[in-house]
């Protein structure tokens, strides 16, 4: 059974940086199948690709979540951002053929396989969302993501 997130407004408003909480239970267990397989981006990083979760903030449509793990530390949010669009790009066509109003792209720490009984997980996440003019924008940016 996949349960939905829900991210409180202040998260949302932060840009979900560090949304500690949000989809997991009590001892931070992601519900649903988690995935190990390997993506390649077009911009020659890769990344393994876990889960696709529903995102909800409260009072508003439901986004859609992509959890991943980089293969690199979460200390450099430069290069987490170029990770976040190349895995936004690489969702593309699932993306537009049912899009939400908004995706939110999070890099976890541990690979699928270490994510077993208790751990310590850490995220860092980025937010895309669809404005009126139909395209998709970082979170309180004004440049259209390309």
């Amino acid at each position: 059974m996949l349960h939905r997130c829900t991210l409180t407004p202040l998260a949302s408003v932060l840009g979900l940086v560090a949304a500690v909480g949000a989809c997991a239970t009590p001892n931070t267990q992601v519900f649903g199948q988690l995935s190990s397989d390997t993506v390649r981006l077009f911009n020659g990083d890769s990344v393994e690709y876990q889960l696709t979760l529903p995102a909800v903030i409260a009072g508003q449509p439901q986004g859609r979540m992509y959890v991943y793990y980089p293969f690199r530390d979460l200390s450099d949010s430069a290069r987490l951002r170029k990770i976040a669009l190349g895995v936004f790009q690489h969702f593309w066509g699932e993306i537009e053929s049912s899009p939400p109003p908004f995706v939110v792209l999070r890099a976890v720490n541990l690979p699928t396989a270490q994510r077993k009984g208790f751990y310590d997980m850490r995220q860092y996440g980025f937010v895309i969302d669809r404005r009126a003019d139909g395209h998709w924008y970082f979170l309180g940016e004004s440049e259209p993501v390309h």
